[in-house]
């Protein structure tokens, strides 16, 4: 009641966003869960409450939402346009996200260790965090949440893109050695600029804002429909889980799975109409590459 209250009384006193409100619940929700984990607490406080949105938030919060899903034509004209980028790593880590789901920052921060190309999955351990800090302070942080912590199998295309990255990767290192440069950046995750530092959601960003001002302009003459959507790096989240969801035959269980929810509301939250082990969802998102053009060939 407490923490409600307080919740209550910031947004009231500052008059926050609902989306504000959100964002500082869920730091609230990990230093609770924080606390349970070291039996400092024996439960979350924040774990039952949830916070309300008026009429007016949630049709605003709708028409957002919707403006960052992608149909099946508009992922596969995103693709092809990600493909002629400069820096293919662009390219391979849209593939990567769609194909798992994962945040940005799971994926900014992910390193070759946590992928077994043998079982074909990969670990989501950590998250990088990025916001407002320059390069040489980036820093691995946790998972957004715990059930966030999780393992997920890939399908063939994520791992192709996988080896790509790394590849580069390596021809990168090694000129950074016979070419040094204060320009350069020495990390070792997998999805990285021009310069060697991770590939971040501010850096996604302006890569996909300049493919939708392009695309405003030009999406009609090129592809034969006009372009309305405004893709950001959580839409590969969201195409992700509304192509599971989608199909029947993939349980919600094995969704919450891969993509680290609890809660199904949180599920559908994600959720647009269009078993343990996994396979079904990655014989779904394998259906779903081809049917939008995604090949194992290289970039």
């Amino acid at each position: 009641m407490l923490v409600n209250k307080c919740l209550q009384d910031y947004r009231e006193k500052y008059s926050a966003s609902f989306a504000t409100m959100q964002h500082i619940k869920s730091t609230f929700n990990k230093l609770f869960d924080h606390a349970v984990l070291y039996n400092i607490i024996p439960a979350s406080p924040t774990a039952v409450l949830h916070l309300k949105a008026t009429t007016t938030e949630k049709i605003e919060r709708k028409d957002r939402l919707e403006s960052k899903f992608l149909d099946s034509r508009e992922v596969k004209v995103l693709f092809t346009e990600l493909a002629q980028r400069r820096n293919p790593a662009y390219y391979d880590l849209a593939l990567f996200m769609i194909a798992t789901g994962c945040r940005i920052g799971e994926a900014s921060g992910l390193t070759s260790d946590k992928i077994d190309f043998a079982k074909k999955t990969v670990t989501i351990s950590s998250s990088m965090q990025s916001h407002d800090l320059r390069v040489d302070e980036y820093y691995e942080d946790t998972v957004k949440t715990v059930a966030g912590e999780r393992v997920e199998q890939l399908p063939d295309f994520a791992i192709a893109a996988l080896k790509r990255a790394i590849h580069r990767n390596a021809v990168f290192d090694r000129r950074m050695k016979e070419l040094p440069s204060d320009a350069f950046h020495e990390f070792q995750v997998i999805f990285r600029t021009e310069y060697g530092s991770p590939i971040t959601s501010h850096s996604f960003r302006e890569v996909l804002g300049r493919i939708k001002a392009d695309l405003e302009k030009n999406c009609e003459k090129r592809y034969g429909f006009k372009w309305t959507k405004n893709p950001v790096p959580h839409s590969f989240r969201h195409i992700h889980i509304s192509v599971l969801r989608d199909d029947s035959s993939v349980t919600l269980k094995e969704v919450q799975e891969r993509v680290g929810h609890v809660e199904e509301r949180t599920t559908d939250g994600y959720t647009h109409r269009l078993s343990h082990s996994q396979e079904k969802s990655v014989e779904v998102i394998d259906t779903f590459a081809r049917k939008v053009g995604i090949s194992l060939q290289p970039v």
